[in-house]
């Protein structure tokens, strides 16, 4: 365990630091966060304040994210978890969306496409069978792809789950106890009839639309390029900023039009920009007009705990639901586990 052995009277950037010493190294850490957290360790407790609320979060190195380790590793996590900003929840709360640029390393982002690539070729494969049916219907026929309940796939995936960076974007912004909703994949490399005329908003029963209007808040949507999705014109994540706060819906007619709603954006990014949306808010996979567009991507949709949403929660087998950890069985309902786990939340 470290102990501080003393205040370096200095600040990271504008946050006043202490120093703790640890056999391998010194690490500054924020007063402001009330930490302790020792990287000689795999796993480190870290107590920290936001608002009038005091977190207490464990966190464990992976051998893909040796990183977070050392200095510069420390400022990169401190730097995490000191969001959302004022700044970012503002542009959520108005807008409907946030996007991250630069979220995940591209170290962290090749080895994602790599598990994603083993594992399409894995649904793809004759040999593949399911003991449960996903919740939709995948797309694995023709050139692009679709895939549904990812987690038992790749132990990468399954990290992604709980990636204490993106849970502090969720927590802020959502829900401190949230729920698994979904995960999926895509995998397109040319045009299909939904891009630029898929827009819906996400949810059950219409989009939660008999709640009345403003709908509110009721699921989170995460989103991961893989692939390099700095141009447009090639199936990007498209919207409508401020949607999720409009009274009425568009007309069906503006709904199959080819051009885009006036207003509507189209989300780019490089390989590692992650992105947040809003159930509310009006999107569609964006126009396909790039010859040589690639949409590699992830989903992880995430729910408020007295929820029940979607059927991914008990389509895993019995024998990966138990091998879930402590925390990574907090995302899912008690009544899954064998024995069920009476509990709320």
């Amino acid at each position: 365990m470290c102990e501080p052995f003393g205040f370096a009277g200095s600040a990271y950037g504008s946050v006043p630091v202490a120093v703790f010493f640890c056999a391998h190294r010194l690490v500054p850490i924020p007063f402001s966060l009330q930490s302790r957290y020792c990287p000689c360790t795999t796993r480190k407790w870290m107590q920290f304040c936001t608002g009038n609320r005091v977190w207490l979060r464990w966190f464990e190195c992976r051998k893909f994210e040796r990183n977070i380790i050392g200095r510069e590793g420390s400022a990169r996590l401190i730097k995490e978890l000191l969001h959302p900003t004022a700044a970012e929840r503002f542009f959520f709360d108005n807008n409907g969306y946030l996007v991250l640029e630069d979220f995940l390393s591209l170290s962290h982002v090749e080895a994602l496409r790599a598990a994603l690539a083993k594992t399409v070729a894995h649904r793809r494969s004759a040999r593949y069978q399911r003991e449960h049916e996903p919740a939709f219907a995948e797309r694995l026929e023709g050139a692009n792809t679709r895939i549904f309940h990812l987690l038992d796939e790749d132990p990468l995936f399954l990290y992604l789950l709980d990636y204490e960076p993106i849970m502090a974007y969720v927590r802020g912004l959502f829900n401190e106890m949230p729920h698994l909703h979904s995960t999926d994949a895509f995998c397109e490399v040319e045009k299909s009839a939904s891009h630029g005329l898929g827009w819906h908003i996400d949810g059950i029963q219409e989009g939660f639309r008999h709640l009345g209007w403003p709908i509110p808040l009721l699921q989170l949507k995460v989103g991961y390029y893989l692939s390099d999705m700095s141009e447009e014109g090639q199936g990007n994540l498209t919207l409508v900023p401020g949607s999720h706060k409009a009274l009425c819906k568009p007309e069906p007619e503006d709904l199959q039009r080819a051009e885009l709603f006036a207003g509507a954006v189209q989300v780019c990014g490089r390989p590692g920009t992650a992105f947040l949306f809003h159930n509310a808010v009006w999107h569609t996979p964006g126009p396909w007009t790039r010859a040589e567009g690639r949409r590699e991507m992830l989903y992880y949709g995430y729910e408020h705990p007295w929820m029940l949403a979607c059927v991914e929660q008990w389509r895993y087998d019995r024998s990966f639901l138990q091998s879930l950890s402590a925390d990574q069985r907090k995302f899912f309902h008690g009544f899954v586990f064998d024995p069920p786990e009476y509990r709320w939340g």
